[in-house]
């Protein structure tokens, strides 16, 4: 076989490398979706208000702090019974396609080093962004619709830009530094007119949520205050100044270097050399958009108005993927050049990166593995039984009485199949009634609150906080029954 005839598939081994190290990190996030829920509870909350957005979504405060577009989501899933499942796929696939837009991107501007591609291989095998990026929190859409604004910007498409940041905007309040970004960049690169879109239309999405949140809480920014509020008390409850965790002694550096750091310990120091080369080569809008957030990630932290938590850094992934693989690339180059052998540059750089990705997967990503999943395993492990139970007692016309509103959640039936009496005012007759008119009628309660339910009820599931019950149409239907009004 010829050289010329090897180059083909040559060529597409850095794509395959791409495509198969997402595979392997779509794996292990398959794992930690089966061994349990997400271990924030805010993911439940999200989920929670979801469903609420199906009975109030003309109400803007139900979203509380935070804005509403993941909740639209929740309430999509809702809708179609699958609540969190349904986050969590959406977000299992957006990490999948964040290498490879990651790899696209960087391609705009570098076609001639390893570096998107080791970039690509190392966002993939990042450990937060295994561990993150199948839980039903918005930050792994978050990030990849930041990829894909800046992907969209360097594709001279400033209306798709726009339209990508304004969905960025909606979903975390990191997008809000922005606007002023890519208003920055029109403006150095021509002011075209169909260019200014690409800020127009997030800083019309944030005055929009600003204004109707105003006409209905009456107070301007008031999830702002209410944060400050909220943050405030959950340090004086979780003892930060008195403890002093790392993350409040690094503060500055917190978001900069002590995250990343756990991540990918020494390797991390290939972001020295990777600077100026990333400042040379990688696409201006990724840069200066990734400084933006760094900046106000860091800021936030020190400022004290938020917890500074490790999902927050997700969105830098891509950045810091890159410098590292940019680092590599350099150090690769100066190694292989000083040797004479430059020819050997790329898979030098690939070795680099195959030893830092060894020791990331037998250290941190193996830490992080199995701590989640030990974790998850026992996590609301009566709720999810009783959902189990329930769904697998359900038919297509029942409803279901409940009156643990923490459970809906796990239920994962739409709103509008619930009744949510107290389980006390609840009667067999009640329940012969739905059950006469629809085939099925099921309670879930807690036991002590369903003693007064006996005629023609059948235990589901059963323990100390918990129960399920069943309630089956009666052979003979009785056409009294049959013209009752139905439960609400």
């Amino acid at each position: 076989m010829t050289a010329a005839a090897d180059r083909p598939p040559l060529r597409r081994a850095p794509w395959l490398a791409v495509v198969l190290a997402t595979i392997v990190a779509t794996l292990l996030r398959v794992r930690l979706a089966l061994a349990g829920p997400d271990l924030d509870v805010d993911a439940l909350a999200h989920a929670a208000i979801g469903r609420r957005m199906l009975e109030e979504w003309r109400d803007v405060t139900i979203h509380w702090v935070w804005l509403p577009l993941w909740h639209a989501v929740g309430a999509l899933c809702a809708a179609l019974g699958h609540d969190l499942v349904g986050q969590r796929a959406l977000s299992l696939l957006a990490s999948a396609v964040t290498p490879l837009a990651l790899t696209a991107l960087l391609r705009r501007r570098d076609r001639d080093t390893a570096t998107p591609f080791l970039a690509g291989v190392l966002c993939a095998l990042w450990p937060l962004n295994v561990v993150m990026g199948g839980t039903a929190e918005p930050e792994a859409v978050f990030q990849l619709l930041v990829l894909l604004a800046c992907l969209a910007w360097e594709r001279r498409q400033p209306v798709a830009t726009g339209a990508l940041l304004g969905l960025a905007a909606l979903l975390r309040y990191e997008a809000w530094a922005l606007p002023g970004v890519f208003l920055s960049l029109w403006w150095v690169e021509g002011r075209a007119r169909r260019g200014a879109w690409a800020w127009i239309i997030p800083g019309a999405a944030i005055a929009g949520w600003a204004l109707l949140h105003r006409a209905q809480s009456g107070e301007w920014l008031w999830f702002l205050r209410e944060n400050r509020r909220y943050i405030a008390q959950a340090w004086r409850e979780m003892a930060f100044v008195e403890h002093r965790p790392p993350s409040l002694r690094l503060a500055p550096i917190w978001y900069l270097a002590g995250i990343p750091w756990r991540s990918l310990g020494p390797a991390l120091l290939f972001v020295l050399p990777g600077v100026p080369a990333v400042l040379r080569r990688a696409p201006r809008a990724f840069v200066t958009a990734g400084a933006a957030l760094l900046a106000f990630v860091t800021a936030v932290w020190v400022a004290r108005a938020n917890l500074g938590l490790d999902r927050h850094f997700m969105v830098l992934v891509p950045l810091y993927a890159t410098l590292v693989a940019a680092g590599m690339t350099a150090t690769a180059e100066r190694v292989t050049g000083a040797l004479g052998r430059p020819q050997l540059a790329r898979l030098a750089a690939a070795g680099l990166c195959l030893a830092a990705l060894q020791h990331v997967a037998r250290g941190p990503l193996k830490r992080q593995m199995r701590w989640t999943a030990h974790a998850a395993r026992g996590l609301y492990a009566r709720e999810r039984a009783a959902g189990a139970a329930l769904r697998a007692g359900l038919t297509p016309g029942a409803r279901v009485f409940c009156d643990v509103r923490r459970m809906e959640v796990f239920l994962r039936v739409p709103p509008w199949r619930l009744i949510r009496w107290e389980a006390q005012a609840i009667g067999d007759f009640n329940l012969l009634v739905e059950a006469s008119q629809r085939g099925r009628a099921l309670v879930v309660t807690a036991p002590a609150r369903a003693a007064q339910l006996r005629e023609g009820v059948r235990v589901l599931y059963r323990d100390e906080a918990l129960v399920v019950l069943r309630r089956d149409a009666p052979a003979a239907l009785d056409p009294r029954v049959l013209r009752m009004p139905a439960a609400r």
